[in-house]
């Protein structure tokens, strides 16, 4: 078996475990799993890791997020897009784009954000969309994203525009369009929406999923040297090999790390508590 991920194209109309159950049949392995969601009309980048590959889930989803949007003025829905129940419409009225553009760039930088109803987010250990689907509404806190780029692609057209954002992890675009219909004193929903980019991989890349096989499993070697490097003496070497916890006398740093020895990769680690670090994957 290949250990590694696979850059999946999700297509609309599937979960994104419908897609994994599908490969986990298609690659005759059953060591999948996924980074970072996506709603079932929600199409693009997702990161499928295979095998050992499974334990860069959660340091994966952490990275970065790159979404192309299409929302719509005038309307709202539970769900706060284009598939959920009409809660309200209202004519909009008329917004240049030079309008448009500053309401998108007063979002850049440090954005509170409420997470959704209609989400997958655990309350009292059920998931809000089990509240939602029973009219429920639970109070939620904000949550700080960070917005890092958002630019309208395209001009505002029978109540529509495009717009790419950039993020950290966590935010739902859906709510985005909202908000945004918000600061322009409008209704709005989310049409469309497709990731292009998590962390370091893009949808020029991403595979589409009747054409994924094993030559498309990027190997767990080339993953982790994505990742900056700390060089350990020699001494350390077999001691990494048996999973010890390194200090701050190898390196400084809050970020997920490789640690080589004569230019060859040896494990992967990650900060815990106390300028302390543990293996994530050893090789």
């Amino acid at each position: 078996m290949i250990d590694g991920i696979i850059v999946l194209n999700k297509p609309k109309g599937m979960t994104s475990f419908d897609c994994i159950s599908i490969l986990r049949k298609k690659l005759g392995i059953k060591k999948i799993g996924h980074t970072g969601t996506l709603d079932k009309e929600v199409d693009g980048v997702l990161v499928v890791c295979v095998g050992k590959a499974t334990k860069l889930v959660d340091i994966l989803v952490d990275h970065e997020k790159t979404y192309d949007c299409v929302m719509k003025l005038g309307l709202k829905t539970k769900t706060d897009d284009i598939y959920g129940d009409i809660v309200e419409e209202k004519d909009p009225g008329i917004h240049s784009n030079e309008e448009i553009d500053k309401v998108l760039n007063s979002f850049l930088g440090e954005y509170n954000q409420i997470p959704p109803m209609y989400s997958s987010i655990k309350i009292n250990g059920k998931k809000l969309y089990q509240y939602a689907v029973k009219d429920i509404e639970i109070e939620r806190s904000a949550r700080l994203i960070n917005i890092y780029s958002i630019k309208r692609t395209s001009d505002i057209l029978n109540n529509e525009f495009s717009f790419t954002v950039n993020s950290s992890k966590g935010l739902y675009v859906r709510t985005l369009c909202s908000d945004i219909a918000e600061r322009l004193n409008e209704l709005g929903t989310m049409k469309s929406l497709k990731r292009v980019r998590l962390g370091d991989y893009s949808i020029d890349e991403a595979i589409d999923l009747d054409l994924v096989d094993e030559s498309n499993i990027i190997p767990l070697e080339r993953v982790i040297e994505r990742f900056p490097s700390v060089e350990v003496k020699d001494y350390l070497v077999p001691l990494i090999k048996n999973g010890i916890i390194l200090d701050n006398r190898q390196t400084n740093t809050k970020e997920v790390f490789r640690v080589i020895n004569n230019n060859k990769t040896l494990a992967l680690y990650k900060p815990v508590e106390d300028n302390k670090y543990k293996p994530v994957i050893i090789l």
